[in-house]
């Protein structure tokens, strides 16, 4: 742990430390620029209008919770363009009764420019969390 961390009172080093743990990380490219809206309750609405080069290519989006515990329920919904968005295997889009610092993810591609080659297609992740605490979210190429 950060020494500046240490100094601080175990309730807002905790915090500090998850906010290390989830700041969005460098994979690759970004594929996109991302908006989170919260909503009533601890939920979240992100949004990424998604770089339209990034057709093909496999996408990855990460959001971070901490305070999650034996009581946690969290679920990841995603449309692109309106359309529901299977996320590809491997993907963790819920969780429920983990401890601690938790992630939930979405790997997928967009097969087509849905909203014409020039214009960016338009990733909305629901994030409905009971809880626990939305920390942080990020999109990048996988």
């Amino acid at each position: 742990m950060p020494p500046a961390i240490r100094s601080l009172s175990p309730p807002i080093a905790a915090l500090a430390l998850g906010l290390l743990l989830f700041a969005p990380e460098a994979h690759g490219d970004s594929a996109g620029s991302c908006t989170a809206v919260r909503i009533p309750t601890d939920s979240q609405d992100v949004t990424c209008a998604l770089d339209p080069s990034s057709v093909g290519r496999p996408l990855h989006f990460v959001a971070g919770f901490g305070g999650s515990h034996d009581d946690t329920k969290i679920t990841l919904d995603a449309t692109l363009d309106g359309a529901p968005l299977t996320c590809e295997e491997g993907s963790k889009t819920s969780l429920f009764a983990e401890d601690g610092m938790v992630q939930l993810d979405c790997r997928f591609r967009v097969v087509a420019a849905p909203s014409g080659p020039a214009v960016p297609a338009l990733l909305k992740v629901a994030l409905t969390v009971h809880h626990a605490q939305y920390v942080s979210s990020s999109l990048d190429d996988e």
